[in-house]
């Protein structure tokens, strides 16, 4: 005794599947009832996906952006780091034969020498505005 023998029809997943006395069982009409066995699934795949892409489109774009930064800030600090050992290194050796205040001297004038280059280059280049 089957449903197909009350002439009612009944819900599957979401859907009215007629009985046999509803309208013939043909193949077609088999094909929609297994059809609809198989949604769930479909839309539980359809839902991995769309989280796949949504996170792809964020989090993986977010994630790599961070790990550049933090990677920025690890080599800014080293060299920083290298920067003042090397200020350090050069005092040193300088003073070994000009003595401490012909070293600072010495430096300073690079000092000097160097800012002036960076000041008048960046003073020769145009303006974004100007025509």
């Amino acid at each position: 005794m089957g449903l197909d023998n009350l002439g009612l029809s009944y819900v599957i997943a979401g859907y009215i599947v007629l009985t046999a006395a509803d309208r013939a069982l043909d193949p077609a009409s088999l094909m929609e009832i297994v059809q609809l066995d198989d949604l769930p699934t479909r839309f539980a795949d359809a839902l991995e996906s769309a989280a796949i892409r949504i996170r792809g489109l964020t989090a993986d774009r977010l994630e790599s952006g961070i790990r550049a930064a933090l990677f920025l800030v690890v080599l800014v600090t080293l060299a920083c780091l290298g920067l003042v050992y090397l200020l350090v290194t050069s005092h040193r050796a300088l003073s070994i034969w000009l003595g401490p205040a012909g070293s600072l001297t010495t430096l300073g004038g690079l000092f000097v020498i160097a800012g002036l280059f960076i000041w008048n280059r960046g003073r020769s280049t145009p303006s974004k505005g100007a025509s």
